[in-house]
């Protein structure tokens, strides 16, 4: 699979989905570290 090929509207929902809970994570980790 060759991520941002040809994306459909379905590939750039779940990159954005992915992106969200990326961010999530980050954020859950700079918590942590305060």
């Amino acid at each position: 699979m060759v991520p941002f090929a040809k994306p459909s509207p379905d590939d750039a929902s779940e990159i954005k989905i992915i992106k969200t809970n990326w961010e999530t994570e980050r954020e859950r980790e700079i918590s942590k570290n305060r």
